[in-house]
């Protein structure tokens, strides 16, 4: 029973990074860039040591079938401001650690 579980649980975590890889490349598809390190203000592409507002997870949420979450981030607000904070607990299981517990809305993948 424990193997079935562990095989259960590489394969989840296997097809989630390759979704999320497929979103990446969705994502360089439309907008000529991967968001390695997040974006900036209105959702552009960071400048020169320009701080990113949001993550690279939210910049992925309209090709992994989270169009709608994604349009309740306001993309000039940084992760932690009012209305942004709100959603962190919102971000979708693709993100979430596989096989063992985890906190809301955070993730291990970097």
């Amino acid at each position: 029973v424990i193997k079935v579980r562990e095989a259960a649980s590489r394969m989840k975590a296997s097809n989630n990074l390759r979704q999320i890889g497929l979103a990446l490349h969705n994502h360089h598809d439309a907008n000529g860039q991967i968001p390695i390190h997040g974006f900036g203000p209105k959702g552009l592409p960071l400048k020169a040591n320009e701080k990113p507002l949001l993550s690279w997870r939210v910049a992925v949420l309209p090709y992994i079938e989270q169009d709608n979450l994604y349009r309740q981030f306001k993309l000039d607000e940084p992760w932690d401001g009012p209305n942004n904070k709100k959603l962190i607990d919102k971000m979708p299981p693709i993100f979430a650690p596989v096989g063992k517990p985890g906190k809301a809305g955070h993730t291990h993948l970097q």
